[in-house]
């Protein structure tokens, strides 16, 4: 079953799978800089030093992401290296690496489906994840950030929190706490699926009482030990009391190790803790405990992560920003192409609550899936990305729906058996796709077709020349530092608030301020595209700015024209 998942996402993505062999096509931004980031590892630059050096340079931009996910797609092209060219190899590593992923994560499907239905519901739950915005997303061949692998330790730290209602794996606890420290030493996306744990557990213990106390200081020492391991093999020691919120740091450090120390202790103290009430209170008073410590420390982590980006940046660019849209606005802004990746979490949400509603044998198992789907239902409305990460926990009430619909059926003779498959499609965004995409219609784009700017053959053009810095909107920088040797000034990532807002401003301003903002990013060479969604923005906010002006080909004199064939960028030499 879980070679038929992969034949059958594999399938779906073929296009994808042939042009980053044919081309290197890169998915999105993130993947091109995470090739960036791993490639500068190879060539010597430190474990702990995750600068991207190429951007905003000469200081660079010291990126949120981890070296552990480096470490895989490292091993990969030194393996395909062993036989074949470099450039190949790293075609061979984009491509294997999210097949070996769907692998695991189609693993982790099964068991739970396994845990929650029996060993029959492992195919539907299967082919409904491939069918899944999940896999269609985050795994196509190509895909190489860090979300895909989020995306499989969540749905294990799903399949190791089941086992809380199974007393004879009471060392699925620690495994638990393990992956939950992983997953923050990777990113904290997971956090809010990782909080939900916490609770599954604690409320189990205040429920149940002593039968649970071994697995919640199981659970508690796992994540605090694993938690600490991991902040010591990916943070520096110089950077131990940095105030950072947006990656794993020691605000998180000191979350886990009192939360995971808080847990051990709750769970000792459970014969001195006869009755819920009393559990309750201490429980309680735990996380109360860990959020004062947190404030106390590291008080910004309790706000915005995203509360130090530039405000002219946040206005520009990530306001803009597709997948950091709340869900609300995506329904309401794009509902024929929204409703594919939103409708199938809604009824998969539904669908778990309903098996949790109506399987008593299982209730608590169904609960617990509920309250991960639940998050990452909300958590969309936050950001519509935490769509791709609901969409794997989801999939199971959609299983569950073909199982009891299947048990029906078969009742009332065979041919009612197609009514299973008929029930469960609307769970597939695919069923969804094939809603006709009336609203959806395409205009004609005045500038040419916005795709065009980020295919593969519009930046390796730029080789020809000279190496040198080159100033570009945001979303481009990436995908020039992957495919050629120059430099760049912004790149669509929070933390380079410096050269962001540089480009920004530059692209905006009049003649004057535009000159000024270009000269002081020390930049050799001036690139846009016009038909580029981004220039498009910054026309529409100063008609009269430089991007308005580059759009429709009158650059002011000190930019001087150089000619680049094969690419749909203006490209300019800075005077």
């Amino acid at each position: 079953m879980l070679l038929l998942g992969c034949c059958l996402a594999l399938v779906l993505s073929w296009s994808k799978l042939a042009a980053v062999w044919e081309s290197g096509t890169f998915i999105d931004t993130d993947d091109a800089l995470h090739l960036v980031q791993m490639r500068d590892w190879l060539a010597g630059q430190g474990w702990f030093d995750p600068t991207v050096y190429r951007m905003d340079p000469p200081q660079g931009v010291l990126m949120h992401w981890t070296r552990l996910t480096d470490v895989p797609l490292a091993l990969l092209i030194r393996c395909f290296a062993l036989f074949t060219s470099d450039d190949s190899a790293e075609r061979l590593m984009r491509i294997s690496y999210p097949i070996i992923l769907q692998l695991v994560f189609f693993a982790g499907v099964a068991s739970v489906a396994r845990k929650l239905m029996g060993a029959r519901a492992i195919a539907p739950a299967i082919v409904l994840a491939a069918f899944s915005v999940a896999i269609a997303v985050q795994f196509p061949p190509g895909r190489i950030n860090h979300h895909n692998v989020q995306i499989v330790l969540l749905v294990f730290m799903l399949s190791a929190t089941l086992d809380l209602f199974e007393p004879r794996r009471t060392t699925s606890g620690t495994l638990a706490g393990i992956l939950a420290g992983a997953s923050l030493a990777i990113s904290i996306e997971d956090l809010p699926f990782i909080m939900v744990m916490v609770s599954v557990f604690g409320t189990a213990w205040i429920v149940c009482g002593a039968s649970m106390s071994k697995a919640l200081a199981r659970f508690g020492g796992g994540l605090g030990l694993a938690g600490l391991v991991f902040f010591v093999v990916t943070v520096p020691p110089w950077r131990y009391a940095a105030n950072v919120c947006d990656a794993f740091s020691g605000a998180h450090l000191i979350a886990v190790i009192v939360g995971g120390l808080g847990l051990v202790v709750l769970a000792s103290a459970t014969s001195r803790l006869p009755d819920r009430a009393w559990r309750l209170a201490a429980a309680a008073f735990a996380g109360a405990l860990v959020l004062g410590s947190v404030a106390v420390a590291f008080p910004d982590c309790l706000k915005d992560p995203f509360s130090a980006v530039d405000p002219l940046v946040r206005e520009m660019w990530l306001a803009n920003v597709t997948q950091g849209q709340p869900l609300a606005i995506m329904l309401m802004t794009a509902t024929i192409s929204t409703l594919p990746m939103a409708m199938p979490i809604f009824l998969g949400l539904a669908l778990a609550c309903l098996a949790a509603w109506r399987e008593e044998a299982a209730r608590s198992r169904w609960l617990a899936v509920a309250a991960f789907a639940g998050i990452g239902v909300v958590g969309a409305f936050w950001e519509v990305r935490v769509a791709t990460y609901a969409a794997a926990v989801t999939v199971f009430g959609g299983a569950w729906l073909y199982i009891r619909t299947l048990d029906w059926a078969s009742r009332r003779g065979r041919a009612l058996l197609v009514a299973p498959v008929l029930l469960a499609a609307p769970v597939s965004p695919i069923a969804w796709a094939l809603y006709p995409a009336i609203a959806d219609a395409k205009t004609p784009q005045p500038y040419g077709d916005p795709g065009a700017c980020f295919r593969t053959a519009a930046f390796t053009a730029l080789n020809v020349l000279p190496n040198g810095d080159i100033l570009a909107p945001l979303d481009p920088g990436p995908y020039i530092l992957a495919l050629t040797p120059h430099s760049v000034v912004a790149g669509p990532y929070h933390r380079n608030n410096h050269g962001n807002r540089l480009a920004i401003e530059a692209f905006l301003g009049d003649d004057e301020t535009a000159h000024d903002r270009v000269r002081a990013s020390g930049a050799r060479y001036l690139a846009v595209c016009p038909a580029a969604d981004e220039l498009a923005v910054y026309a529409a906010r100063a008609p009269k700015g430089l991007a308005a002006l580059l759009r429709d080909g009158a650059p002011p004199p000190w930019l001087q024209p150089v000619e680049v064939r094969g690419t749909p960028y203006r490209v300019y030499e800075i005077r």
